[in-house]
């Protein structure tokens, strides 16, 4: 497995958001996925191509997403009315590289690089597939019947409620 270097800076500085810091690293991830994300919208718009290398997107999430999602109040990222009431824990894999756990319970989300409870969803994706669908550019049925995604696990079908339940800042 591959391990994304984010740098070994400890020093934070206030994020956009009140009362967050960040590592320089983070800043740095976080400027390597909007320039994906809006590459990406613009290159769309031009009906141009815009790779996005698996690399690329893995880091953006593991050094930028996930990490910011995990500083956030456990509520700021859920949508509400259809987290209410359940409780889970999908594992997350970004193939070639990392891994992470999402809980959610009753509307609280907390990711961490272990998982604190039985796994009830594993979902493996190819980074630049989870990338677009968790910015919502792609349509997660799309990815799915590509293969770029799967799941498994005791509660499969919680896969693809996870996508309705989180929304982007």
């Amino acid at each position: 497995m591959n391990r994304l270097q984010t740098g070994s800076s400890t020093a934070t500085t206030p994020w956009l958001v009140a009362g967050i810091e960040a590592s320089t690293p983070i800043f740095a991830c976080h400027l390597l996925s909007e320039s994906l994300i809006h590459g990406y919208d613009i290159a769309r718009a031009e009906r141009a191509p815009w790779p996005i290398a698996p690399a690329h997107a893995a880091l953006a999430i593991t050094g930028f997403m996930f990490p910011v999602a995990g500083k956030l109040d456990p509520r700021a990222l859920v949508n509400q009315e259809p987290a209410r009431g359940l409780r889970a824990c999908y594992e997350i894999r970004i193939r070639g590289f990392e891994r992470v756990f999402l809980n959610l319970d009753d509307g609280a989300m907390t990711i961490a690089s272990v998982a604190s409870t039985a796994v009830d969803c594993h979902l493996s994706a190819h980074p630049t597939a989870l990338f677009l669908v968790m910015w919502g550019r792609v349509n997660q049925w799309s990815v799915l019947l590509r293969g770029q995604m799967f799941t498994w696990g005791r509660k499969p079908w919680l896969a693809p409620r996870l996508r309705s339940m989180l929304r982007n800042p």
